[in-house]
């Protein structure tokens, strides 16, 4: 998230969307971060889209995941699928609930959710920044300005 940022502030990148960048707490309890916020959104949620990166760049992970929620499948996904591949990235479609990319679905936005963990690790004490590989991370960064530059 704080990279993409980055890229995006240094004028490596120029986009034409509104990029707005959250990140929430209380996903384990409840999603009530991103519940909040998505309740909240200010702007028209027919036009928006929400990229959530959940766990990325992890070592031992042979793919990414693109997820939508259950039955909610956009071409979001689909398009960032589409971008992996020309990347040279290992990704693959997929669909999820358990992360904040649910809150924002439920609310009527088209949401995403990348994942690619160590599910050995994940929330657990050895979960720290070993486990990752900065490759991966750069992947996934790359990944979504590519798909922020096409819209």
């Amino acid at each position: 998230l704080l990279e993409c940022a980055a890229r995006l502030q240094s004028a490596k990148f120029e986009v034409r969307p509104t990029v707005v960048f959250a990140a929430f707490n209380g996903e384990e309890q409840g999603m009530y971060g991103s519940a909040y916020f998505a309740a909240q959104w200010p702007y028209p949620k027919n036009t928006t889209i929400m990229i959530n990166i959940d766990s990325v760049g992890a070592q031992s992970s042979a793919y990414l995941s693109i997820e939508s929620p259950p039955g909610r499948a956009t071409g979001v996904r689909k398009a960032l699928l589409a971008i992996a591949r020309e990347l040279g990235l290992s990704a693959i479609a997929g669909e999820s609930a358990g992360s904040d990319h649910r809150s924002l679905a439920d609310e009527g936005i088209k949401a995403i959710n990348l994942i690619q963990g160590d599910f050995s690790v994940m929330h657990r004490p050895n979960d720290t920044v070993d486990v990752l590989s900065e490759e991966k991370l750069d992947e996934v960064v790359s990944l979504i300005l590519t798909y922020l530059q096409r819209m």
